[in-house]
């Protein structure tokens, strides 16, 4: 009933069937996550959401790569110039978010 961490990898998984099958499917699905996480901003991106896009209370604070890595690769769709794509690959690069969260 929430997006978190069991939802968390479906960018991942989606972006990646668009990426070795061009899968057009995958590409529309993509489009939406990645432009719910692009909105957001890869710097306030949460562990977990409700349904309605709002950050769940308990998952409000640290950033995890669990959240982070999935979007950025859903968000390989959009091609290279995409913001998300350039700032999610920056972020874990880092290599200084939390691995599964709090």
């Amino acid at each position: 009933t929430h997006y978190q961490y069991d939802s968390c990898r479906t960018p991942f998984r989606i972006g990646l069937d668009y990426c070795q099958y061009n899968e057009p499917r995958a590409k529309a699905y993509a489009a939406k996550t990645s432009q719910f996480f692009g909105t957001i901003g890869v710097s306030k991106i949460v562990d977990g959401y409700n349904l309605d896009g709002t950050p769940r209370p308990l998952n409000a604070t640290g950033q995890s790569a669990a959240f982070i890595g999935p979007a950025t690769v859903g968000a390989m769709t959009a091609g290279a110039d995409s913001p998300l794509l350039a700032q999610g690959y920056s972020a874990v690069a880092t290599r200084s978010l939390l691995v599964g969260g709090e």
